[in-house]
């Protein structure tokens, strides 16, 4: 089974919080993978923080994980997708929508903490949502 992780759990992962890097050490290496939209913002995280280790382990991250790309497909699947959720009352960010994207053309199961968002994503999509950092 494929897991597509948001930028949060990979974060908790990274900073070994909420028990979620058991769960991801539990898994096949080739069922995990991580959207362009979260490299991207956990990139910008670790530049914040101004760590060299978290840079350092964001990065380590980057050459060995499995990517799932924002290509042409997400980008014309995201318009419509973004247009439902409005049109449910729900205004949810781009980088968000664009994940749920890249989940639902690959086929995997979303992993988020970001249960505000993801539920209602995930229920346009018809995605499969599961929390690794819920406490338990």
């Amino acid at each position: 089974m494929a897991y597509l992780l948001d930028t949060d759990i990979w974060s908790y992962f990274l900073k070994d919080q909420r028990g979620v890097r058991e769960r991801v050490i539990a898994c096949e290496l080739t069922d995990l993978a991580i959207s362009r939209v979260s490299a991207a913002e956990l990139a910008a995280w670790a530049v914040r923080t101004e760590s060299t280790r978290r840079r350092d382990m964001v990065s380590s991250l980057c050459r060995s994980a499995r990517f799932f790309e924002v290509d042409l497909a997400v980008w014309q699947m995201f318009p419509d997708d973004r247009a439902e959720l409005a049109s449910r009352g729900r205004t949810i960010g781009m980088s968000d929508v664009l994940i749920g994207c890249c989940a639902a053309l690959s086929g995997a199961v979303v992993v988020s903490n970001n249960q505000k968002h993801f539920t209602h994503i995930c229920e346009v999509l018809g995605l499969e949502l599961e929390n690794w950092a819920e406490q338990g």
